[in-house]
């Protein structure tokens, strides 16, 4: 059950993913077969590595020169705990000399490891369990159990290379809290569950770095350009984007987790005030469009009010022959209770509501598709059609 690593591997995302997810400080590395240990790795070295260069694991064990403690497998604990104690390391490799039969020498054989952490347990008597361990004992039988697990999935956000056609169930979530928390002003306009349909709707596209000529100052191919008008929104996963904006053409750079042009999806007329290219790609990334944005807002709207057995066609006819509307909402979706001559303004703001819904038909179809690519939950059955 011990993790080791291959000294052919190399320190790219995946491998370091891999790492981070396995919980463990100290890894052996091994040549050939995994009986032959040349080396310790760190997890704390990892810290100089840049998983894009794809480090390999024989260059990172050469530079450190991280090595193991050695024990005998009929060494008293005494003994190996005063060995682990010396600051060399905190793991020790134990092995033995397997004599084999007569046609063979006798040899060195690894028969396991031995760590401080082992010895102080059964000192204590009883399972010691930090922060980053998965297993609650060595033989692994006994998962550890945690009320607020790390989603692993929202790793592969930070790995440019790693472009699907659509988010995983885990990466929509962490994308609509992110948007909902830190862009409230656009996308409170939009419940829960009609952003995750949204953002599972919208395919993960990638850019590639853009191209700029001798003593051009941008390359043709923008994601955005100054005072051209666009539906779009950006939201950048992975990669970096050179903004230039302002009259002086101030340059910043932007990238995972950043928006841009997010007017794009509340102004029918807008424009960008800046340009924008990729400047370190490939650049994953989400781009909403005006429509799929004002089909999501109007469904969050009708998702509040009171349902009906008809379907949209029939509803928009009943609510224009309604003579009396005791309970509608206002456009900031709170609920109001309306007489007389005020259940002129609820029914127009519903009519409106469900024209935009059938006008917008076939964009609506994409964010209900959304449902079955992202698998999003959705356990209220309202009566009414995927909206």
């Amino acid at each position: 059950n011990t993790f080791m690593l291959n000294v052919e591997q190399k320190l790219n995302f995946e491998t370091m993913a891999t790492i981070f997810k396995t919980g463990y400080s100290r890894i052996p590395v091994y040549e050939d077969v995994c009986t032959n240990i040349i080396g310790m790795l760190f997890v704390k070295d990892l810290i100089f590595i840049n998983p894009v260069d794809e480090t390999p694991v024989r260059n990172f064990v050469q530079i450190f020169g991280r090595g193991a403690n050695v024990v005998w497998i009929d060494d008293n604990l005494g003994e190996v705990l005063s060995t682990l104690k010396r600051g060399q390391c905190h793991l020790a490799l134990v092995k033995d000399i397997n004599k084999g039969d007569d046609e063979q020498d006798p040899f060195y054989e690894v028969k396991g490891i031995i760590t401080l952490e082992d010895i102080i347990e059964i000192i204590l008597g009883d399972q010691i369990v930090d922060e980053t361990d998965t297993w609650v004992d060595a033989e692994h039988t006994t998962r550890v159990k945690r009320t607020n697990d790390f989603v692993w999935a929202n790793l592969r956000l930070l790995d440019a290379k790693i472009v699907d056609q659509t988010l995983s169930d885990d990466e929509l979530r962490a994308v609509s809290a992110h948007l909902s928390s830190n862009f409230a002003s656009i996308f409170d306009r939009l419940s829960e569950k009609q952003l995750l349909r949204m953002i599972a709707a919208t395919p993960v596209v990638e850019i590639d770095t853009a191209e700029k000529e001798v003593n051009e100052f941008l390359p043709s191919d923008l994601m955005y350009e100054k005072n051209s008008p666009s539906d779009k929104c950006t939201f950048i996963l992975g990669g970096k984007v050179t903004v230039i904006a302002g009259n002086d053409n101030f340059r910043s750079d932007v990238s995972s987790w950043s928006l841009l042009a997010s007017g794009a999806l509340i102004d029918s007329v807008y424009s960008p005030d800046f340009s924008a290219y990729v400047s370190s790609g490939p650049c994953r990334c989400l781009q909403f469009t005006r429509d799929i944005f004002d089909a999501a807002a109007a469904s969050s709207v009708l998702e509040m009010l009171p349902p009906a057995e008809v379907d949209n066609e029939m509803k928009l006819k009943s609510i224009s022959e309604a003579g009396n509307v005791t309970h509608g909402l206002d456009r900031t979706g709170q609920s109001a209770r309306m007489n007389g001559k005020g259940n002129e303004d609820v029914v127009k703001l519903r009519g409106e509501l469900l024209q935009k819904l059938l006008s917008t038909r076939h964009i609506d179809e994409q964010i209900a598709a959304g449902d079955s690519i992202g698998k999003v939950d959705d356990n209220v059955d309202d009566g009414e059609p995927p909206l």
